[in-house]
């Protein structure tokens, strides 16, 4: 049975996308640049927090150099991580499926794009940190999803071996993820997915966090 769970985090533990938006409309403000609606945030977001960036610029026509860009980037992340998150939510029954799955012998770990200070501060703050053995990001890996460094690191941190392991998440980078270190990928049907989840080629799909633990004992 495999006993090791890798998830992702935006979209798939917790929505977070009114925290981005506000952060990044806060941006947009400062630079005189017109806002972002909510809806759009999500063709944004799922690649890191530079990629996300290079978006919202594109959204808005903006084009600028390297040396300037790296300059707006270093602002984008200041406001974000000075964000109190008061609108980032867990999704229903996460916190009730968690606990189903540590009682049950599971150990987890979280993979996100999500700069590292914000990832730890939602954990802690919607009271999830203590289900999991290892938070991986590109601030510990050095690298984005679905490089196989970042997943590898994923099985140091949870001391497990791929044949131990599902990935858990809410798009096409996550059955990427599973797919560069050969595990099943369970997606969540509600998250920021920008394809059909049918098309993605993931084990299983899952309409609620309810039906989770059932789907991971089918593989």
């Amino acid at each position: 049975m495999r006993k090791k769970l890798i998830f992702d985090l935006d979209g798939t533990l917790v929505n977070s996308v009114p925290d981005i938006a506000e952060g990044m409309n806060i941006f947009l403000q400062r630079k005189g640049l017109p806002f972002i609606e909510e809806k759009d945030v999500k063709l944004t977001i799922g690649k890191g927090a530079e990629v996300s960036l290079k978006k919202l610029l594109a959204l808005k026509n903006v084009a600028v150099s390297e040396e300037e860009f790296g300059k707006l980037y270093a602002e984008y992340i200041k406001i974000y991580q000075e964000k109190d998150l008061t609108k980032t939510h867990l999704w229903p029954g996460v916190k009730e499926t968690l606990t189903i799955l540590q009682e049950d012998g599971y150990e987890m770990a979280v993979c996100t794009n999500k700069p590292k200070i914000p990832a730890e501060n939602i954990l802690a703050k919607l009271d999830i940190k203590k289900f999991f053995k290892v938070l991986v990001n590109p601030d510990t890996a050095g690298v984005t999803k679905p490089n196989l460094k970042i997943m590898q690191d994923c099985l140091s941190g949870l001391g497990a071996d791929a044949r131990e392991c599902v990935m858990i998440g809410d798009s096409e980078t996550d059955v990427s993820c599973a797919k560069v270190i050969n595990v099943p990928a369970i997606l969540l049907t509600f998250g920021y997915a920008l394809e059909p989840y049918e098309t993605m080629g993931a084990d299983r799909l899952v309409n609620s966090f309810a039906e989770l633990p059932e789907a991971i004992r089918s593989l």
